[in-house]
Order: C-alpha cells, then sequence, then structure tokens
C-alpha cells in the first residue's frame, strides 16, 4: 500500500511540475465587406487574402460582392478555397465577372486526390453568379 501511495504522489508531483496543455485549435474568423468595385478586382483580393489567412469567412447580408477583373493585363480567376473553411454567405451574392473562370476552385496547396484532395469545407447560403461563357462555377 506504500509503495503506490508513493507512485501516486510521484505522478501528482510531476504533472504538478510539467503540466500537460492542451490547446484546441484557435478557429481565425473575419467578416469581409464588399468593395462597391465594379472591376471585380478588389472584392476578388479581399477574398482571397481572408481565404488564405482565416478559417471562417462571413459575407454580408444583402450585399454583393463583385470578383474577377484584371491585374497587369491578367484575368483573376476562381477564388481558391482550402480544406477547414467554413464560408458564411447567407442573403450576399458573389459574382464572378470573368467569363468562364468560375467562382471557386480547389487551393494548390491540396494534396492527394478525388473526395480526400479537399476536407471539412462549409458553405452556409448565398447565392453565386457565374458568367455567360462555358466553365465551371465551382470547381471543387
Amino acid at each position: 500500500m506504500k509503495k503506490r501511495f508513493a507512485l501516486f504522489l510521484v505522478l501528482i508531483l510531476v504533472f504538478s511540475l510539467f503540466p500537460l496543455n492542451i490547446y484546441a485549435a484557435e478557429n481565425k474568423e473575419i467578416t469581409v465587406a464588399p468593395s462597391h468595385d465594379k472591376t471585380g478586382l478588389t472584392d476578388f483580393e479581399n477574398l482571397r487574402d481572408a481565404l488564405r489567412d482565416y478559417d471562417t469567412i462571413n459575407l454580408i447580408a444583402g450585399k454583393t460582392y463583385i470578383i474577377g477583373g484584371k491585374k497587369n493585363g491578367v484575368e483573376k480567376g476562381a477564388l481558391e478555397v482550402d480544406s477547414n473553411t467554413t464560408i458564411n454567405a447567407k442573403g450576399a451574392t458573389v459574382k464572378q465577372i470573368n467569363p468562364g473562370k468560375g467562382i471557386f476552385k480547389t487551393t494548390q496547396n491540396a494534396t492527394g486526390g478525388g473526395y480526400s484532395q479537399m476536407v471539412n469545407v462549409t458553405i452556409n447560403g448565398g447565392t453565386y453568379i457565374g458568367s455567360t461563357k462555358k466553365g465551371n462555377t465551382f470547381s471543387l
């Protein structure tokens, strides 16, 4: 009995000197306001940066986000979405103005293929308007 009690005291001492610190991953969240830039470049860049840096992106209900545009003569394409991303867009509209470019696509960081290429992506609500030229609105 004394050995068990001594072992118990040693374990308490060890865990008090070296506590286990277990942290849940922090969910980084941002609300992106539309720029009202009709070229589509500003909203594209703002949403692109938010998707790179945050886990949860909130769009404002009743607002329209115009994506696309050109920079240095190059048309901007679809927004890249990575695993573990949530887009809350209930009541918001996202409109791609570059023909055939789509709205969302798999990030270049994705590994594997098929259904395992990207996981835990949630898109809550929103209206998504693609272009008139043949192409994909979603390419996930």
